[in-house]
């Protein structure tokens, strides 16, 4: 049996940061499926600013979404685009958290194995 609980256990709690144009921002370690499916329409697109207004705050997303409209600097379509898909693929797959740290040395005793050598076999064989 599937237990998708021990699943939701081991996804990563922590915000997904990343950088651009300059900037570091954050967006909530899960994005709620609801929200999700609100902003997805029946074409199986997704519009990109609601997207992103469903994973930052609400001061995260207007800062962000002026810097989508600046002159000087602006994070433009390509940006956008890319830093959704990134963050489909992110929420999608969350790594799971960080395990307990392992042990100081390997189980085996510090016996390390090594596959035997394997001879090529010539071209003309089985001719």
């Amino acid at each position: 049996m599937k237990d998708f609980d021990a699943a939701r256990r081991e996804r990563s709690d922590e915000p997904i940061q990343f950088t651009l144009g300059g900037e570091t921002w954050t967006c909530a370690s899960l994005y709620p499926a609801g929200r999700y499916f609100e902003v997805m329409p029946d074409d199986g697109r997704t519009p990109l600013m609601p997207f992103l207004a469903g994973c930052m705050t609400e001061d995260e997303f207007e800062r962000f979404n002026e810097r989508t409209k600046s002159v000087n600097d602006p994070i433009d379509t390509a940006d956008v685009v890319e830093l959704v898909t990134w963050l489909i693929g992110e929420y999608a797959a969350r790594p799971t958290k960080r395990s307990n740290p392992s042990s100081a040395g390997p189980l085996n005793g510090g016996v390390t194995s090594k596959p035997e050598p394997v001879e090529p076999v010539p071209a003309t064989a089985g001719v």
